[in-house]
């Protein structure tokens, strides 16, 4: 009986990091193509992409959100409106978006740990490249796993290499994210 609820709660987890991966991919895209996002990048608008994007992000949870330009040079993170202006062209994901391609990764930085992020060129009419913007989800933002834990009455642990970067798993009531095996 325990193996089969293990077997299934891997499952699920499995299930539900696609389903996340799809939604980030599909929101880099229908963003990419905002016309008024568009508009404020022409701009270089800081507030008005501000804007555009909490209320866009009301409606589709997002963990993260970064606009850049050309280059590769942040204009905007979403997650984290002061850190800016650091150039990000060697991420691959975005190093695709300003090649004009589409990607989805599932990525572990410093930064934001473990996160799945998709990337996508912003394009002009002219099909030329103004910038890229990445959306995804970053595993220490979102309930996936309290919910697993829920349904399965198990916790649940997401590692990078041997580092868990998102966990249910608490000692002493000290959740142990970024512990060991």
């Amino acid at each position: 009986v325990i193996r089969e609820r293990v077997v299934s709660g891997v499952s699920d987890l499995q299930n539900e990091v696609e389903n996340l991966s799809e939604k980030a991919q599909y929101c880099a895209e229908l963003l990419a193509q905002n016309s008024e996002l568009l508009v404020a990048l022409d701009y270089v608008n800081f507030l008005t992409m501000k804007a555009i994007l909490e209320d866009i992000n009301t409606k589709l949870n997002l963990s993260l959100i970064t606009v850049t330009d050309a280059e590769g040079k942040v204009i905007i993170r979403h997650h984290d409106l002061d850190k800016k202006e650091d150039n990000i062209s060697k991420q691959a994901n975005v190093q695709k978006a300003l090649a004009g391609e589409i990607s989805l990764a599932l990525e572990s930085d410093a930064q934001s740990g473990l996160s799945i992020r998709a990337a996508a060129p912003i394009m002009n009419r002219r099909k030329e490249v103004l910038g890229s913007i990445e959306t995804g989800f970053i595993f220490q933002n979102i309930t996936l796993l309290e919910d697993l834990k829920k349904s399965y009455s198990m916790e649940f642990s997401i590692f990078s290499g041997t580092k868990r970067m998102g966990t249910t798993f608490e000692r002493s009531g000290v959740v142990q994210e970024g512990t060991g095996m």
